[in-house]
This record gives C-alpha cells, structure tokens and sequence, in this order.
C-alpha cells in the first residue's frame, strides 16, 4: 500500500510539474509574431484575477483590456506566468509586456516603460451597523459629512 503511495505521489509530482514547464510558455512565446502584443497575467487579486468566475475582473485586468480595444491592428495574445519568469523572459528580451510593474534602476536596465499611470480602486468607507441604522441608511453620504456631522 506504502508502494502504491508513493508512486501515485510521484505521479502527480511529474503532472504538476509538467504542467509548469517553462518550455512551453518560453516557446510559445519565441513563437509569436513580433507584431504581435504578448500580455503577462499571474493570479494577484483583487489586481489580476485569472481563476474562477471574477477571472478577468481585476483592477489591471480592466486597464489590460481598455489597452486591448484601444490598441488596434495588432493581435493581442495573454499568458499566465509566475512574475519571477516574467522578469527573467524579459531579461532574455523575449517580446512580453505587462500592466503592473513598478520602475526602478534594476529593471529599467532591461524594460522599457510607459509613461507612468496609477489606476486605484474606488475608496469604500464601512460603517458600523448600529451607526447606519443611527444616520438612517442615506443613499450618498460624504465622508466630510460622516465625520462632521454624524460624529
């Protein structure tokens, strides 16, 4: 039984492995045609989502594909890459661009960036419920307002 175990272990091993081989995706993108525009993506929500029913709703997603629409003549092709490879294909100047990656000297050396451009979530306030019920559940209410006049 211990026998069987372990092969079975080693067998899942080698498929999960397998399916994170770099090759793949390496090759897959000294493939692609250099008109082409390549989009890294990796799971880091609520900024990327790439699993489940919200994939494709995170906050660079949106910015990803407002560039895609509006970037027009070129195919556009995604690929899901753990950000440490996304830097070392980079470094090897495989053609990739991504939506988030913040500018420093390192990578300035190897990347080439946009002008830069913040994009943040709206900004939520949460309210206490004994506090709503107290202010009487407003449709609006600035937060100016709440900390002034709603103490």
């Amino acid at each position: 039984m211990k026998r069987l175990s372990n092969i079975t272990s080693f067998v899942f091993l080698f498929l999960f492995l397998l399916g994170l081989g770099g090759k793949t995706h390496a090759q897959d993108l000294k493939n692609v045609d250099p008109n082409d525009i390549t989009w890294h993506i990796f799971e880091a929500p609520p900024l990327m989502i790439t699993k489940g029913a919200k994939r494709g709703s995170g906050i660079v997603d949106g910015v990803r594909q407002l560039l895609q629409e509006s970037i027009t003549g070129r195919v556009h092709h995604e690929v899901e890459l753990p950000y440490k490879r996304f830097l070392l294909y980079a470094k090897e100047g495989l053609n990739i661009c991504t939506g988030y990656l913040f500018k420093n000297q390192k990578r300035e050396a190897f990347l080439n960036f946009s002008n830069p451009a913040v994009v943040f979530p709206g900004l939520e306030v949460i309210i206490h419920k004994d506090k709503l019920e107290k202010i009487g559940y407003p449709a609006e209410l600035s937060v100016k307002e709440l900390f002034e006049v709603h103490d």
